[in-house]
Parts: C-alpha cells; structure tokens; sequence
C-alpha cells in the first residue's frame, strides 16, 4: 500500500488466542526499508472497559519486550481509538510492571498520574484502574511465581 513517500507492505501475520501480530516493511522513498511489528489485541470487544482475558495485557508486555530484545530496543507506539483508554491501561501497566522490577514496588497511582502529566485522561474509568491493578499486575507478580520454580 502507497501511503505518499512510503510504501507499506505486510510480509507475515500471526494469529494467536488474543493477540494477532503484523510484521510489516515501511519502504521511503529513498528505498531505506524498517521493519515494524504490530501487535493487535484482539480479545477486547469495542463496547467493553478491559479485554475479555485476564492474562492478555501480560501477555501483550512480554511479547513486545521480547521483540524489543531481539531487534535493538527501537521505539514503541501504543494507539486505541482515542489514545486514552485501551493505550491507557497498557501504559499504565507497563509502567507498573517497570517499575515492580526497578524498585519491588507497585503503584498505579503514580503511573497514571505521570501518563496524565503528557496525556490527559489516561485511563477513562475505575473499572480500567481496577483492571490494571486487580488483574494485570497481579498476573505480573503470579508470573514470578510460576517461574521461580524452574530457577
């Protein structure tokens, strides 16, 4: 696909349970060729605050920061449909979760309050906070548990 000065064109897709993931080549004009990967959660239904699997947002984290690993720690864009919501608990989690692994501590509070400094509105609901902390980081923290056994 043509898109002005670039051309974009989507070389492999992988479906999974909740996540469908795009590699894509993004070709300027002058032939300089970057690859991209997308991932798509697809277990989120339009109408719904939070995805309809507990586990997928950690998921989500883990596979980014493993491409990230295997490609140079490039930049990351996050984007929903306003910027605020979906993108919202997303950051807020992976900030958490960073910051569970900096400093053993957790506290959504202050991730979404860091993310609202540049991004107002981050994270539209209770329901989304709720999620972010009930389920996201505590999946986290249970995935710690899982692999301290194979240590």
């Amino acid at each position: 696909m043509q898109c002005g000065p670039f051309l974009v064109e989507t070389v492999k897709t992988d479906k999974m349970k909740n996540i469908t993931t795009r590699t894509m080549h993004l070709t300027n004009a002058k032939g300089v060729v970057k690859t991209i990967q997308q991932f798509q959660v697809t277990c989120w239904p339009a109408d719904q605050e939070f995805p309809t699997s507990k586990s997928v947002i950690v998921d989500l984290m883990s596979m980014v920061e493993r491409w990230q690993r295997q490609t140079g720690n490039g930049p990351v864009t996050v984007h929903c449909i306003n910027g605020i919501g979906r993108s919202g608990v997303y950051c807020a989690s992976v900030s958490t979760c960073e910051r569970i692994k900096v400093d053993q501590m957790a506290d959504i509070f202050q991730a979404v309050k860091a993310l609202r400094t540049n991004r107002p509105h981050m994270l539209e609901s209770m329901a989304q906070y709720k999620f972010c902390h009930d389920d996201v980081i505590l999946d986290y923290f249970e995935s710690f548990n899982t692999y301290s056994n194979y240590q």
